[in-house]
């Protein structure tokens, strides 16, 4: 269930619809960290202080907890 989808006459009372805000908001908090880390990886590659193999591992990491966060929003 997503805040936008919430019916907000429901019977949801205020402990699901905080625990559901505050669901939102750690996942767009990890989503937000997870890019910045992202692109903090790309520039140190760029600038040679990351393998390539390291570089991936970054990569696959961020959409790894894209992932997750995109599913613990989505419940």
């Amino acid at each position: 269930m997503d805040v936008c989808s919430v019916d907000w006459n429901s019977r949801l009372g205020m402990d699901g619809i905080l625990m559901l805000l505050c669901t939102c908001i750690v996942c767009q908090e990890a989503f937000n960290d997870a890019a910045q880390f992202r692109d903090e990886a790309r520039q140190m590659f760029r600038l040679g202080l990351m393998t390539l193999a390291q570089a991936a591992l970054v990569e696959d990491l961020h959409a790894a907890i894209c992932a997750r966060a995109l599913q613990v929003r989505c419940r």
